[in-house]
């Protein structure tokens, strides 16, 4: 779960904290992972409200490589970030986004993510509903990401080969071709990596 936006300052932080803990403390396969932004106003109010729960983790703000191994890994992605909305879905993660409005409302459309708002009842009941409706929680895990296959940088390089293999000759094709391949071939091992890292066995939300 990550919450900072200055909306969020005050009442409606305490009330996502609460949402969190009722999670952790009612689902005994549920584990809650928080990266505490270091703002006073978020990190203060959150150790006061979860700094004592068993199943519930602070960590400090994490490095941008553990935090898409931390995102690939959970199960239901519980934010009010913008850029998480579009990261998510990316890897196949539901997102439940506790803000009363987004900016990002293609994913909204496209089903990868919900907007709960911040009150605590509402986020705990969404949350219970992709923990126990297999066809709920496919229903987002399985929607069409809005903002992209993930495939862009081959897309790319294919591009810029074959403009080049245009403007050199043909001497370029073979380079072209075993380019491309060397890509899917990382393409293809990097995703099996994904897989075989994940767990479905509880709520890490990040």
């Amino acid at each position: 779960m990550t919450a900072h936006r200055r909306e969020s300052f005050g009442d409606p932080l305490r009330r996502i904290c609460r949402a969190a803990r009722a999670l952790a403390d009612t689902h005994d396969d549920v584990r809650v992972v928080i990266p505490v932004h270091p703002n006073p106003a978020v990190s203060d109010t959150v150790h006061a409200e979860l700094g004592y729960s068993p199943r519930v983790q602070l960590v400090d703000p994490l490095s941008y490589p553990d935090f898409a191994r931390t995102l690939q890994r959970a199960h239901i992605v519980l934010t009010d970030s913008g850029g998480i909305q579009k990261e998510a879905p990316a890897l196949g993660k539901p997102v439940l986004v506790m803000r009363d409005v987004t900016e990002r409302i293609e994913g909204i459309d496209a089903g990868t993510a919900k907007l709960v708002g911040t009150r605590a009842s509402d986020i705990v009941a969404a949350a219970r509903e992709l923990l126990a409706d297999d066809h709920a929680y496919s229903e987002m895990a399985r929607a069409v990401n809005p903002y992209g296959d993930g495939f862009a940088s081959a897309r790319i390089v294919e591009a810029i080969l074959t403009e080049e293999f245009k403007r050199r000759g043909a001497g370029k094709s073979a380079a072209l071709t075993s380019s491309l391949d060397r890509m899917g071939a990382r393409s293809t091992s990097a995703h099996a990596s994904d897989e075989d890292a994940s767990f479905d066995d509880g709520l890490i939300v990040s």
